[in-house]
């Protein structure tokens, strides 16, 4: 009948609750509100409009006037590769060194176009000043090699023929780059762009940023081909060099005076990315 007093103890009155009391954590001064805001993050600017239309359209007018002068494509590898394919099993070398020859400066071209734009990345400290606001974009300041490169083809062209293509695989290397890193898109091709919106219009999730993207590139590039072919149709003899020259200054100013608000400069929607190319290698990869 009797209990201990360690039972009575135990049994007979509540035990003690104990409270679970965070431990106080000193907080770092920079992140109290001192009276400024927080850091807001920076969203990402989209790929410039203007520069994946006027890249469109100047590489549909290029296919057509190169396809028609050169029966290639300085544009696009794949075909010139197909070339010296067929040029070497048909034992005619001097075609498959002219084709080797396309397909190496136009890897110069994309090669000049990191080089340029690794060394510029740390050159330029002082964001106000003059070199920093005018020669620190890579596709501004490669737009003049460009625009020398076009000249020196119709230059050389009366001749050395065929060979003078030479400069324009070079700077269609740099053009391209240009379209991946700065556009954020494949502007010379429109076959991932055709995948990527039959996909989209069967699965009918609708047209978002990307989607939107490869419309741009598909109307810029009907509209370059629509253009050539009214040129050729009209003044075909004007097509040797005045279009291949309108092509330089086309491209000129779009790399190097049309800043299109500072988002060309910054290169693939934020400056130090590298382009992921997406699985229909339509362009790069984009988190919605």
């Amino acid at each position: 009948m009797w209990q201990s007093a360690s039972a009575l103890t135990t049994s007979n009155f509540p035990r003690k609750t104990s409270l679970n009391v965070a431990t106080p954590v000193a907080t770092p001064v920079s992140s109290l509100s001192l009276g400024t805001s927080s850091p807001v993050p920076v969203t990402p600017s989209p790929p410039s409009k203007r520069l994946v239309f006027g890249l469109s359209y100047l590489a549909g007018i290029s296919d057509v006037t190169f396809l028609r002068l050169y029966s290639t494509f300085p544009t696009m590898m794949t075909g010139n590769t197909m070339k010296l394919t067929e040029a070497i099993l048909s034992t005619r070398y001097s075609d498959a060194a002219f084709y080797i020859t396309c397909i190496t400066t136009y890897i110069l071209g994309t090669v000049a176009f990191k080089l340029a734009s690794k060394l510029e990345s740390n050159a330029f400290a002082d964001p106000n000043s003059f070199r920093t606001r005018y020669l620190s974009s890579t596709p501004r300041t490669l737009s003049l090699p460009i625009l020398l490169s076009f000249i020196c083809s119709t230059f050389f062209g009366q001749y050395i023929g065929s060979p003078s293509m030479y400069f324009l695989s070079f700077s269609f290397g740099i053009i391209n780059a240009v379209s991946i890193e700065s556009a954020g898109t494949i502007t010379c091709m429109l076959t991932g762009h055709m995948h990527k919106l039959s996909n989209t219009a069967v699965e009918g999730k609708g047209f978002k940023q990307v989607e939107k993207r490869s419309v741009n590139v598909l109307s810029g590039f009907v509209a370059g081909v629509l253009s050539a072919a009214l040129i050729i149709k009209w003044r075909p003899a004007a097509l040797q060099k005045a279009v291949i020259r309108m092509l330089g200054v086309g491209y000129f100013v779009l790399l190097g005076l049309l800043d299109d608000g500072g988002r060309v400069d910054k290169g693939w929607f934020r400056r130090g990315e590298e382009c992921i190319i997406d699985a229909e290698e339509a362009g790069c990869v984009v988190e919605e």
